[in-house]
């Protein structure tokens, strides 16, 4: 898919890497659902026996997409194209983290669905354009982000 044929609206932009807003549509559903059947991808991210269907996909992230959870979901483009996934939301009272949170707190989760642009760099690179997104627009004091320890791509990032 290009540009052409997938249109945005990024909240964040650099150069050829993008963030917008997951949306309730199709296109969105059907990306997730191609990214979390992929065993690479699940391997650490939701796990390896845990693969989606459509279905599932639209029971988990429809809520967050219309504005029901406290989750907000993202979709990461990359030269036109939609590559990976990203969340982030506020962070409670030891909650995910087992932390005493204060506001700003901000929790942080993202998957790279494109196993063809693994090693470039390019998770890096978004990782940093929603940090600077959460601590200039949305007032971040604190980032959290709790990777495997055996997701050697996640930690280098």
């Amino acid at each position: 898919m290009t540009t052409d044929s997938y249109q945005w609206e990024p909240f964040a932009e650099s150069g050829d890497l993008a963030i917008r807003r997951m949306r309730d549509d199709d296109l969105d559903y059907h990306c997730m659902a191609r990214w979390l059947i992929d065993e690479r991808v699940l391997q650490f991210y939701e796990g390896r026996d845990n693969p989606y269907t459509i279905g599932k996909v639209r029971d988990r992230y429809g809520p967050r997409t219309q504005g029901e959870a406290g989750v907000i979901s993202c979709i990461m483009i990359y030269k036109g194209s939609p590559i990976g996934y990203m969340q982030y939301y506020q962070v409670l009272d030891g909650i995910p983290y087992g932390v005493n949170a204060t506001r700003g707190d901000y929790g942080v989760d993202l998957f790279i669905g494109e196993p063809d642009v693994w090693d470039q760099g390019i998770g890096t690179h978004a990782l940093s354009m929603l940090l600077d997104y959460l601590f200039a627009e949305m007032r971040g004091k604190r980032i959290l982000i709790d990777p495997l320890v055996t997701n050697h791509r996640a930690i280098r990032s």
